[in-house]
């Protein structure tokens, strides 16, 4: 019984490589999208936070930062921490003052933050940026672009930007190891399915979205505990395209087993969860 499950073992694994192998191959051919004559686009940002006063910081002044693209809103939801985020969201909007916009809630989660936030924007797109996650100061501009400008890509409402492994403890075998599964396997499966016009989420850490087309299926659903999923999925569902896009945005990573074990399991339950609720509705 163990060579058997020995043998199974090892043909998934060359089965994984072969496929990846191949998405490699697919990838490079895939063209990129160019939209140097776009003029700036207009953006609202939508950061939730619970519990972020360690990271929130770094987030928000990197949003500040972007180049080529003009901050309508950079509007902080502040999900009913229990920590110092509330104050350190007043604090930089002492110091750095509009655009930065503060919503205050009880504790519902992340989709109802979402959903709140959403209210508040007052242009055609909008991002997604998670607390933990930095973006550079091109990437708002190149995703923002990407989705308004790239000619047979502007079929689509949503654009995902390419989320790079950060934080955690560096050097670490499980920071290196999510370093290399964020930048092969992830990104390569992400270039391809979005090729085939399947890209089945566009991570709530960094993307950007038409907002009617959102506000059209009823914003973030709180029914599972993955709404960025859910919400692609809908928006598949509906008919449009979503698309891939090389922009890059540095997020926080596990950098121990019990937080990326939590982390994978929430992911997996949420999977089947969307495919659960989609298949019966909301």
């Amino acid at each position: 019984m163990l060579l058997i499950t020995l043998f199974a073992l090892m043909c998934l694994f060359i089965l994984v490589i072969v496929q990846d192998l191949i998405f490699l191959l697919w990838a490079f051919k895939l063209p990129d999208v160019h939209h140097a004559s776009c003029s700036t686009p207009k953006i609202c940002v939508l950061i939730p936070c619970f519990n972020e006063d360690k990271v929130l910081e770094a987030t928000v002044v990197a949003v500040l930062g972007s180049r080529d693209v003009h901050l309508s809103r950079v509007i902080c939801i502040n999900d009913g921490s229990t920590d110092g985020t509330l104050a350190l969201m007043h604090k930089l909007r002492e110091t750095y003052g509009d655009p930065l916009q503060i919503v205050t809630m009880a504790n519902s989660g992340k989709a109802i933050a979402l959903n709140k936030g959403l209210k508040e924007v007052d242009t055609p797109i909008f991002a997604c940026i998670d607390a933990d996650t930095v973006v550079l100061p091109g990437t708002l501009s190149s995703l923002s672009k990407t989705l308004l400008c790239a000619g047979a890509a502007a079929v689509a409402v949503a654009v995902a930007g390419h989320v790079i492994a950060g934080g955690g403890t560096r050097g670490g075998w499980i920071h290196n190891a999510q370093v290399t599964e964020f930048e092969t396997t992830v990104y390569l499966e992400r270039r391809v399915l979005s090729a085939l016009r399947w890209l089945p989420v566009v991570p709530g850490s960094a993307g950007v979205f038409l907002t009617e087309a959102v506000r059209a299926i009823g914003g973030y659903s709180d029914s599972t505990i993955t709404e960025d999923t859910h919400l692609t999925m809908e928006l598949l569902l509906a008919g449009h395209d979503v698309i891939q896009s090389k922009a890059p945005a540095v997020t926080e990573i596990p950098d121990t087993l019990t937080p990326l074990y939590r982390q994978r399991l929430r992911w997996a339950t949420g999977e089947i969860q969307v495919v659960i609720r989609t298949a019966g509705g909301r």
